[in-house]
C-alpha cells in the first residue's frame, strides 16, 4: 500500500484549567488547535483519551473542539478516539457526551467495535483491549488504548493492564497509547512496539521542557517513519543548583530568582550539600515571582542544621523535632539513630517529590 499517516495524541486535558489554573483555557485549546492543524495532514489521527476532563466542559468549549474535529474530517482525516478517566470518571457529564464528539470512530460502550479497518487502507484499529486478538494475518494492526503498558511484566495491578501475557495474545504491531504524561517508546526485536506520546501540554510543574504529538509513517505494513513534533504552546523549565558553594538562603533565593524570566514557569531541582538553613524567607521572597515555580529539595544536610530546620516548622513535625533536640541537649549521652530518623522522614518526603515550596 501507499505510505501512510499517522498523528497520535493523548492526555491535554481540555478543562482541567478550571480545577488547576497552571495553563489558561486559551493557551491549552490553543495546542489543540495545533494539533488539529497537524491532524489534517495526516491520513488518521488518533486520541489516547484524557482529550477532555468530565464535567469541567460547558456546551460553548465542547462545540469549540467538535469544530476542530469536524475540520479535520471534513479534510479527508479519519479520527479514531479511545476515551480516559478524564472522559469518564464520575464528576459530572458534559454537553453530547462521549458519543457527541466528532470522530469516524469512538470505542466506547458495547455500542461500538472493538476493531475497525480504516478506508484508507489495509489498518485495522483496536479500541477495546480486553480479550482482543489480531484478525488478520495481512495489513497494519494497531491498538488505539488508556492503559498501563509493561511488556516485561506479567504482573496485573491495573484497572486495564497491557503486559507481557497480552502483548502476545494480541499479536499488533504498534500500540498507540494514552494515560502516562511523559513520552515513552517501547521497542522489541529492533522494532518499536509501542509509545506514549505524553501531555501535548503541561498538566503540572513537572512537566517539563517541549511537549509532543507522534507522527507515524506506515509503509509496506511497517513503521518506516516514527518522529515527535513538539506543539506546546507555554513551557515548564526544568533547572538545577548545587547548594555545595551557596553560604546562605538569601545567598539561594538570588539564584532562584535568576534562575528564568518572571513570566515563565520553572521546576528548580535543590542539590548537593547545603550547610545553611531554609526557613519562611524562601517562600515569602519568591510567591508570585515567577508565573509558576516548584522547588525540589535533594539537598544533604547535616545534622546540626537538619534539627533547627524541622524543628521551626509549625505542627506535629515541628513539636517533635523540638522535643527531640532538648533531649539531646539535656542529655549529652544520648546517641539517637539519627540516620534512621532522616531516613524515615526522607522517605516521608519522597512520597510527594520532596517538595520544598509550590507557586502555581
Amino acid at each position: 500500500m501507499d505510505t501512510l499517516k499517522i498523528l497520535l495524541t493523548s492526555d491535554i486535558h481540555l478543562g482541567i484549567e478550571r480545577l488547576n489554573p497552571l495553563i489558561s483555557r486559551e493557551e491549552r485549546f490553543n495546542t489543540f488547535k495545533n494539533i488539529a492543524s497537524l491532524a489534517a495532514e495526516h491520513d488518521i489521527f488518533l486520541m489516547a483519551g484524557d482529550i477532555l476532563h468530565a464535567g469541567l466542559i460547558e456546551k460553548t468549549y465542547f462545540d469549540d473542539i467538535n469544530n476542530e474535529l469536524t475540520d479535520i474530517i471534513e479534510k479527508g482525516t479519519e479520527i479514531y478516539f479511545t476515551p480516559g478517566t478524564g472522559e469518564m470518571e464520575q464528576q459530572g457529564s458534559f454537553p453530547g457526551g462521549i458519543s457527541g464528539l466528532k470522530t469516524t470512530c469512538t470505542f466506547s460502550g458495547d455500542k461500538n467495535p472493538a476493531m475497525i479497518k480504516s478506508e484508507k487502507g489495509d489498518i485495522f484499529i483496536y479500541g477495546t483491549p480486553a480479550d482482543i486478538t489480531r484478525k488478520e494475518k495481512n495489513g497494519f494492526h494497531l491498538g488505539l488504548f488508556y492503559a498501563d503498558f509493561s511488556p516485561q511484566s506479567t504482573e496485573n495491578n491495573e484497572a486495564v493492564f497491557i503486559g507481557k501475557k497480552e502483548i502476545k495474545q494480541m499479536n499488533l504491531d504498534f500500540f498507540a497509547l494514552g494515560r502516562n504524561h511523559g513520552f515513552r517508546l517501547f521497542r522489541f526485536s529492533e522494532r518499536i512496539l509501542g509509545a506514549y506520546p505524553g501531555s501535548p501540554e503541561p498538566c503540572s510543574l513537572d512537566e517539563c521542557g517541549e511537549r509532543f504529538v507522534i507522527s507515524i509513517e506506515i509503509e509496506d505494513n511497517k513503521i518506516s517513519s516514527f518522529k515527535r513534533i513538539p506543539v506546546n504552546t507555554v513551557t515548564v523549565f526544568s533547572h538545577e543548583i548545587d547548594c555545595a558553594p551557596v553560604s546562605s538562603e538569601k545567598e539561594l533565593i538570588m539564584l532562584i530568582k535568576d534562575a528564568g524570566k518572571r513570566d515563565t514557569m520553572n521546576r528548580i531541582e535543590l542539590c548537593g550539600p547545603r550547610n545553611f538553613i531554609i526557613g519562611k524567607s524562601l517562600s515569602e521572597e519568591l510567591t508570585g515571582y515567577y508565573r509558576g515555580l516548584k522547588i525540589i529539595d535533594k539537598t544533604d544536610v547535616p545534622q546540626k542544621i537538619f534539627l533547627e530546620e524541622h524543628s521551626s516548622v509549625s505542627g506535629f513535625k515541628g513539636i517533635f523535632f523540638r522535643n527531640f533536640s532538648e533531649s539531646i541537649r539535656l542529655n549529652p549521652h544520648y546517641n539517637p539513630d539519627y540516620m534512621l530518623i532522616k531516613e524515615l522522614l526522607s522517605d516521608s518526603d519522597s512520597k510527594t517529590g520532596g517538595i520544598l515550596f509550590c507557586d502555581s
